[in-house]
């Protein structure tokens, strides 16, 4: 079952002012695998939260796929809830 879509796009040199001013993110962040995919990890109140929405029986999968041409961004997510095996 889909629990949330979500999109996001975004100006890089806004975001980096953002950073610069010392505004971290804290409770979400994007990895890549080797193989170059990107994966999305969640802690704190984002994990919280996301715990909250999925019931029981399942787990959370974060599907996120991301693309850039400067000084663009976008971010497209979807929110998986998975039986548990």
């Amino acid at each position: 079952m889909i629990i949330g879509i979500g999109t996001d796009l975004a100006n890089i040199d806004r975001i980096q002012a953002v950073l610069d001013m010392g505004i971290a993110w804290k409770d979400m962040a994007v990895h890549n695998l080797k193989t170059g995919e990107p994966r999305m990890t969640v802690t704190g109140w984002a994990k919280k939260r996301l715990d909250d929405l999925v019931p029981d029986t399942h787990e959370a999968i974060v599907h996120v796929t991301l693309t850039d041409d400067h000084p663009w961004a976008q971010a497209f997510v979807v929110i998986e809830a998975r039986l548990k095996t």
